[in-house]
């Protein structure tokens, strides 16, 4: 037993949320911004779990929930009759105390939470749900479908599709994030790369493959045709994913290129990443090889050449989606270019890459390079007028940043 002063606060708490919610028409009837422990004691004494509606004031989807979901009535029934319903605006008040003590569980708003009454997290859903959803997700929670118990099981060591599938599904739901690829690399690696081709094991694993030194990409690559004929749906963003990995290994590897850095190791790397562009278009392979081609120009230092080839690529349209590319480019040209027309003409194309960039919300700033240009052009009050507009341009860029900030 507790003392009676704080039962009867409790019991008040109760109260309240009844009378109050009893006005809501017929939906979840919350107890607002109660001290945890109380709650937790209730629910010791009922033998009832805890709903958690962690929310802020100004969060959208938080006031969908409250909209949308929690007045409906068979929402109502359902939590009513199985919890005991809390809300917590974590920004404050009790609130903030409860986010302080489960914020590991708490990334963003809003977040659902089911707590048993010795205070575990059984189950999380982060974002909104409607109201068939929400049920039906913490039915899940409570039913060994729950985060907590689904983790037991695969730390444990069990392994099957089933579980697996369901794990990741929960880490995904709690917008955990690292866990959810941890978990997933690690079930791929205990398998055959060809078990990818199993339509549930793709499920799980198809997100997680980026990495084209992975066994996992490479197969994708190799059996191309077969993945788009057995797996149609969601393509496109699969393909946006392989096309996103290959970018990120292409520029890691630019930089040593063009300062002639190849190991042994990067060597090999860089020859990985041409056979699987030379095998398999991905939506930006030209491009990919282009700048890899361009890297061994610099490297050479032949800014004749490098005009001729970025040249090629201009008409064909081929780096216009990487403008910072395109800046170091021009920025090597305007170094090591010393012909009066070929300096003019890479004059021309970096103002019109400036005057379409100064569209955009957070221009790349070729100024500098049009400054540097006029100058070995002879141009010493154009150059002083593009240095003036590089200062104003970096300084709103800043400003444009920081106020996101």
């Amino acid at each position: 037993m507790y003392p009676k002063k704080k039962a009867t606060l409790i019991l008040l708490y109760l109260a309240l949320s009844l009378s109050i919610d009893a006005q809501q028409d017929e939906g979840i009837r919350f107890i607002s911004d109660a001290p945890f422990d109380e709650v937790l004691r209730e629910a010791k004494r009922t033998g009832k779990n805890i709903f958690v509606d962690c929310f802020a004031v100004w969060c959208g989807p938080c006031k969908m929930l409250a909209r949308d979901t929690f007045p409906l009535k068979e929402v109502g029934e359902y939590f009513n009759s199985n919890f005991i319903n809390v809300q917590y605006d974590i920004e404050k008040g009790k609130g903030l105390d409860f986010f302080n003590k489960y914020k590991e569980h708490v990334p963003g708003v809003p977040t659902l939470l089911l707590v048993s009454p010795d205070g575990e997290i059984l189950h999380s859903i982060v974002g909104f749900r409607d109201g068939a959803s929400l049920i039906s997700e913490v039915k899940k929670g409570v039913s060994g479908g729950g985060l907590l118990h689904l983790e037991k099981r695969y730390l444990s060591g069990e392994r099957g599709i089933a579980l697996v599938s369901s794990y990741v599904k929960a880490l995904q739901g709690a917008y955990k994030n690292k866990e959810t690829e941890q978990v997933t690399k690690e079930f791929l690696s205990s398998l055959p790369v060809e078990s990818l081709l199993n339509e549930d094991i793709w499920e799980i694993a198809s997100p997680y493959i980026v990495d084209p030194y992975s066994s996992a990409y490479r197969f994708v690559i190799n059996n191309s045709r077969r993945v788009k004929n057995q797996f149609k749906g969601n393509l496109l963003l699969f393909e946006n994913q392989l096309n996103s990995g290959m970018n990120q290994a292409v520029n890691h590897l630019l930089p040593r290129i063009a300062k002639n850095e190849l190991n042994e190791a990067s060597t090999d790397s860089l020859q990985v990443l041409q056979e699987l562009l030379y095998r398999y278009e991905l939506k930006n392979s030209s491009a990919y090889l282009t700048k890899i081609e361009m890297a061994k120009i610099k490297r050479e230092g032949d800014a004749q050449k490098m005009y001729h080839f970025l040249s090629f690529a201009n008409d064909l349209k081929l780096l216009d989606d990487d403008k910072a590319f395109l800046k170091e480019v021009y920025a090597f040209l305007a170094d090591h270019i010393e012909d009066a027309s070929l300096l003019s003409e890479c004059l021309i194309q970096v103002n019109s890459l400036q005057e379409q960039e100064n569209s955009r919300r957070l221009p790349v700033n070729f100024y500098a390079i049009l400054s540097q240009l006029s100058k070995k052009l002879g141009n010493k009050e154009e150059a002083q007028i593009f240095d003036e507009q590089f200062k104003r341009l970096e300084k709103t860029n800043n400003e444009k940043i920081n106020s996101v900030r």
